[in-house]
């Protein structure tokens, strides 16, 4: 139902980001019957037009379902050359009838059948040479199940140029700062290109990697070139346990509410009975 005239009342009211969730499950008015990428990106191109015009920033949301590499690298293809897309929320299809126990889940990954934590992590590295800068980890043995990336970008014409974030201490300060002066951590941001180039700065210098700052500087250093900070987020899914329970993200960042009580989003439609830990 959204049309430019919407996404500008939108904007007038107040709003400065927007995320869509477009992929290859749905069934969606806006989208033929068994839709293909191409579908997928020409709907996405379309509504990404209509937020920047109207000065919103841009998110988008996917659900990867069973063994989906196609379409995560082509949707990672259509983030990373379209320099009006700020942030990637990725997430595992979980049908909550049909959710498979650990065991069967890890056996189904050894036989490079699934997407899972390690196979993403894997195919950004691969990619992109990309590692995330930071995990959330599970309520039970602590393992990564949630990874985030953030990844500052120059764009020039056709060209780009990606900063390859190394996490440390640095970064741990930094994201400290906003929690001092306001008392929230920050999850994700709006573009802020001057904020962006000092995290480059830090992060280079602290990690004595001169040689790739001079280049990524000489790039943005071009007059049509524009930088850009690319945010990516990827969320496993629950886990159920032989003992009926899930475990999840030890602390969720898309938490919500249902029936009065606070919960891990993707634990909301098991009900607040079945949403502990292990």
């Amino acid at each position: 139902l959204l049309d430019q005239l919407y996404i500008s009342r939108l904007s007038d009211s107040g709003l400065d980001s927007i995320l869509f969730h477009v992929d290859l499950g749905q069934q969606r008015p806006d989208l033929p019957v068994s839709a293909g990428f191409d579908d997928v990106r020409k709907r996405l191109s379309e509504l990404i037009y209509m937020a920047v015009t109207s000065e919103l920033d841009v998110s988008i949301s996917a659900t990867l379902y069973d063994d989906c590499r196609a379409f995560l690298q082509k949707l990672s293809n259509f983030v990373f050359n379209n320099p009006d897309i700020s942030f990637l929320y990725i997430s595992k299809g979980i049908d909550p009838g049909l959710m498979m126990s650990i065991e069967d889940r890890n056996r189904i990954f050894s036989e490079g059948s699934s997407l899972d934590v390690p196979a993403i992590r894997s195919f950004y590295q691969k990619e992109y040479g990309l590692e995330p800068f930071a995990y959330i980890p599970d309520t039970a043995n602590g393992d990564p199940v949630w990874l985030s990336y953030f990844v500052p970008v120059v764009y020039n014409g056709d060209n780009r140029m990606l900063f390859r974030i190394q996490s440390n201490l640095s970064d741990h300060i930094m994201i400290m700062i906003p929690k001092i002066f306001s008392g929230r951590y920050t999850h994700k941001t709006t573009q802020k290109p001057f904020l962006t180039l000092i995290r480059v700065v830090i992060n280079a210098l602290s990690t004595l990697r001169l040689g790739h700052l001079v280049r990524f500087l000489v790039a943005l250093s071009a007059p049509s070139a524009i930088l850009r900070h690319k945010m990516i987020a990827y969320d496993n899914g629950p886990l159920r346990t032989d003992d009926g329970g899930l475990i999840h993200c030890e602390y969720c960042p898309t938490a919500i509410v249902r029936n009065g009580v606070l919960l891990p989003c993707c634990t909301a439609d098991f009900g607040q009975g079945n949403s502990g830990g292990n």
